[in-house]
């Protein structure tokens, strides 16, 4: 998997799963998209979304570096470059 095509995975879900007016692209900072206080219990648009990108990494056969902390606060392209 290339990051460009985590990429792609990425804003995919985030149009999906969190709330957002503006348009979601690679320039999209997560925080603005996600939380980790909505939806019930540990089904928060956050857990669900992360939940769904180790997913789609470890189907793609391609090996995943560590999420950063910080996550929440990077783009998309920034959090795709650091899991690929």
């Amino acid at each position: 998997m290339t990051c460009e095509q985590l990429e792609k995975v990425m804003i995919y879900q985030l149009k999906n799963i969190g709330k957002s007016d503006s348009e979601i692209n690679i320039d999209t900072v997560l925080n603005t998209v996600l939380s980790d206080t909505d939806g019930y219990g540990p089904s928060s648009s956050k857990n669900i979304f992360e939940a769904s990108i180790l997913w789609t990494i470890k189907q793609s056969g391609t090996e995943q570096k560590s999420w950063p902390d910080d996550w929440l606060n990077l783009s998309v392209k920034k959090l795709a470059t650091q899991l690929i």
